[in-house]
């Protein structure tokens, strides 16, 4: 019996041991990304990457299929932002193997500057340009008015 409680207590030090860990880890992570440089368009940058290389999902590189694309917005702007790939190969569960590969780097200004980004700008701008003049919403609006009918 006393063997247990001492497995028990053991077991309860080392959890909370790693429990300490992992929230130091967590309020560094937090602290890193609350004082980061808020980048200018920095939303549209990264819709911008994804759809550039969106067209790569589900292809094959050899034996390697691309089951995923990550984009990782830098925390200043004089780093890039990095575009991955996450590529499976092998058969589960014997030797199923994934790891992530660097596919495109481009630093801040670089992407500011960049002509395929200005015209994805601008295609933006004018999707938002048609969804405020299109007036679809008097098209399906409610009929309000009274009609009395008196004999």
């Amino acid at each position: 019996m006393n063997n247990i409680g001492e497995a028990f207590a053991k077991a309860l030090i080392i959890g909370l041991f790693f429990g300490f860990i992992g929230l130091i880890r967590y309020f560094i992570n937090w602290i890193r990304f609350k004082n980061r440089e808020k980048l200018l368009e920095e939303d549209k940058k990264n819709s911008f990457l994804e759809d550039k290389f969106k067209h790569l999902l589900n292809t094959k590189e050899g034996k390697k299929e691309i089951t995923d694309i990550l984009v990782s917005q830098p925390f200043s702007s004089n780093k890039p932002w990095v575009v991955y790939k996450t590529m499976k190969w092998g058969t589960w569960p014997i030797n199923n193997n994934e790891e992530n590969e660097i596919h495109f780097s481009i630093t801040d200004e670089e992407l500011q500057n960049l002509e395929e980004y200005i015209e994805f700008k601008g295609q933006i701008k004018s999707k938002e340009i048609n969804a405020l003049t299109s007036d679809s919403s008097a098209e399906n609006s409610i009929d309000n008015t009274w009609s009395i009918n008196i004999k």
